[in-house]
C-alpha cells in the first residue's frame, strides 16, 4: 500500500478538529488585538482619552483666570481714570493709605478694646 495518506472518516475528523481550533484560536487573537488596540489609543495615546479631559480642565482653569485678570484689569483702569480725573478720590487714598490731613485737622485714633 501507497504510503500517502488517504482519505479517511478519522483524518477528515482530525481536519475538522484543527479548524475550529484553529478558528477558535484566531478569534481569541483577533480580540485581544482588537483590545490592546483600543486601550493604547484610549489611554496611551499623546490624543487619548485622558489626556484629552486634562486638556479639557486646564483650558477651563485658564479660561477662569482669564476672566478673573480681566476683572481686576477693569477694575485698575477704573482706578487709573479716577485717579487722573477725581480729587476727591486722590484725597480719600491719600488720607486712608498714607494718613494724611489737611492743615489744622486733627486725628483722633481710637484703640479697640480686643
Amino acid at each position: 500500500m501507497n504510503k500517502m495518506l488517504t482519505f479517511t472518516k478519522k483524518n477528515s475528523q482530525f481536519n475538522l478538529y484543527t479548524k475550529k481550533i484553529f478558528a477558535f484560536l484566531l478569534t481569541i487573537s483577533s480580540i485581544v488585538l482588537t483590545l490592546y488596540l483600543f486601550l493604547s489609543i484610549m489611554f496611551f495615546h499623546e490624543f487619548s482619552f485622558i489626556n484629552l479631559i486634562n486638556e479639557r480642565k486646564e483650558t477651563f482653569d485658564l479660561d477662569k483666570k482669564v476672566v478673573n485678570i480681566n476683572k481686576e484689569n477693569d477694575r485698575y483702569i477704573e482706578e487709573n481714570k479716577k485717579l487722573k480725573d477725581d480729587p476727591f478720590f486722590i484725597e480719600s487714598i491719600a488720607r486712608k493709605d498714607y494718613l494724611m490731613v489737611k492743615e489744622g485737622e486733627q486725628v483722633y485714633i481710637f484703640k479697640s478694646d480686643k
